[in-house]
């Protein structure tokens, strides 16, 4: 994934039974977004992330 450039950047994938995508926002330090399946347009899957760097 780092070395396509998948890490934090929109993502978009289609294949024969339906498309991916994944959206984010905010850097490596504070982020978040939603990565998501649709199968004929209808989201069939769906999951929210967030993240960050942990500092001490």
């Amino acid at each position: 994934m780092y070395a396509q450039g998948r890490f934090l950047g929109g993502f978009e994938w289609t294949g024969p039974h339906g498309r991916y995508v994944d959206r984010s926002e905010g850097e490596v330090d504070h982020f978040r977004g939603r990565e998501a399946i649709l199968v004929d347009g209808v989201e069939g899957y769906a999951l929210d992330y967030f993240g960050g760097l942990i500092r001490p």
